[in-house]
């Protein structure tokens, strides 16, 4: 495990992997072709396994496509050298070869028709002598994935195009048997994903690499994380969402996470502690590139207004657009010839609809006419104007017991000759 460690902190790849460099006479001077043509080579020759310049390509990305942007010449410059690197002499080189395929793919997303005009007969006799005999599969693989996004997703709006798609339909069947199985960390072809190492030979997920190809991968994953937080802290934050550099380092961040966790879970062979504690440093680091990424695309969200709005507190209800607006204590079920206080504007629904007159349905028979009553008030003064009930008068005679007259009284009384008959019981039980 001492040599797994070792491999980390190497700096130079072995020979038949990394090639020798070719020494090329850069131009000079601060034109924009001039600047181009050196960030084009830095961008390239940054990818070495293990070297010093390791994850540095990101650092000559904005160079590139702002002097991409600024003139036709510089972008045909760029065409040029990305060529130069697809050619023969860079076959045992796949890093640089792997690097120029991905700048391919960037600067026709930016600047598009400006850069991808400039690919002639001799840009495309390259790529196609490259897919015929190239021999690393990293290589073959990524290029074949940007050629068919190219396919599916630029050639429709971009008739230059055209040349480059008509041979790749026609090799893309010829070869199939040289890809290498695509495994569940491989994306679908148009998604850029992962650096150079990330494209070599799968395996098992529960079965640790080699030493040196673990070396390279937690050194991929370091340097993924970093260049993730390099990217949003160097980006803009009106810029951020719209960002295809940040969202292709997010999701190379979060398969290196992935392949990561595997490692940690591997039984074939298991890590040892010290490979163990590497493997969780680096799935740390990994997590807190990615925490800072989705804290600033929230951040993002908030200031452009995408994020879900909070419900702000009201202090009055809502009115439903369909009804009147009324003044608290007004009776709304005055007739029309009652003014009323002018509703409030609701624009099409200023007003409430229509109330229906008739509500009572028409009887089927006609109605009886009634008869024309007279009334008649009664005879006397009406109750209102009656007063008070009068006391009775009080006796004339203040003697109660005066009995002088009783005998008048007692002779308006005679008694019958005879006395009524007595009835007659009947003793006989009925029935």
């Amino acid at each position: 495990m001492k040599k797994f460690l070792g491999n980390i902190k190497k700096k130079s790849g072995s020979p038949e992997r990394n090639g020798s460099s070719t020494t090329y006479v850069l131009p000079q001077g601060d034109s924009p072709e001039a600047v181009l043509v050196r960030e084009v080579t830095a961008f390239c020759e940054s990818g070495a396994p293990n070297s010093d310049t390791a994850g540095e390509e990101y650092l000559h990305l904005p160079a590139i496509v702002d002097a991409a942007e600024s003139s036709p010449t510089a972008a045909k410059e760029a065409a040029a050298t990305i060529r130069r690197y697809l050619g023969k002499e860079h076959y045992q080189r796949g890093f640089a070869q792997y690097n120029a395929v991905m700048l391919t793919r960037i600067l026709t997303d930016n600047p598009a028709h400006a850069f991808t005009q400039n690919f002639d007969h001799k840009f495309v006799a390259t790529v196609k002598e490259l897919l015929r005999e190239g021999k690393d599969t990293s290589v073959q693989q990524i290029l074949r994935e940007t050629l068919d996004y190219f396919e599916f997703e630029k050639a429709p709006g971009n008739d230059s195009l055209g040349p480059l798609m008509e041979m790749w339909k026609k090799e893309k069947g010829k070869r199939n048997a040289l890809r290498p199985p695509v495994s569940r960390d491989t994306q679908i072809p148009g998604a850029f994903s992962g650096n150079y190492h990330h494209h070599q030979q799968p395996r098992r997920r529960d079965t640790l690499p080699p030493p040196d190809e673990l070396a390279g991968r937690i050194e991929e994953a370091k340097t993924t994380a970093r260049l993730l937080v390099q990217t949003v802290q160097s980006t803009a934050q009106a810029e951020l969402l719209a960002n295809d550099l940040v969202k292709e380092f997010a999701d190379r961040a979060k398969t290196m996470q992935r392949s990561i966790q595997s490692y940690l879970n591997a039984q074939n062979p298991a890590p040892d502690p010290d490979t163990m504690l590497t493997l969780i440093e680096t799935n740390d680091q990994l997590n807190i590139a990615m925490s800072k990424h989705q804290r600033a695309v929230l951040q993002a969200r908030k200031a452009t207004g995408m994020a879900t709005p909070s419900p702000q507190p009201q202090s009055e209800p809502q009115q439903s657009p369909l009804f009147t607006q009324h003044v608290p204590g007004q009776n709304v079920y005055a007739p029309p010839s009652q003014p009323q206080s002018a509703p409030i504007d609701h624009g099409p629904y200023s007003s409430s609809p229509p109330r229906r007159q008739n509500t009572i349905p028409t009887p089927v028979s006609p109605l009886r006419k009634e008869e024309e009553e007279l009334y008649a008030p009664p005879p006397g003064p009406p109750p209102s104007k009656v007063g008070p009930p009068q006391n009775p008068p009080a006796p004339t005679n203040p003697n109660p017991y005066d009995f002088s007259n009783a005998a008048a009284f007692s002779s308006a009384y005679a008694a019958p000759d005879q006395p009524p008959p007595v009835p007659t019981r009947c003793r006989l039980r009925c029935g």
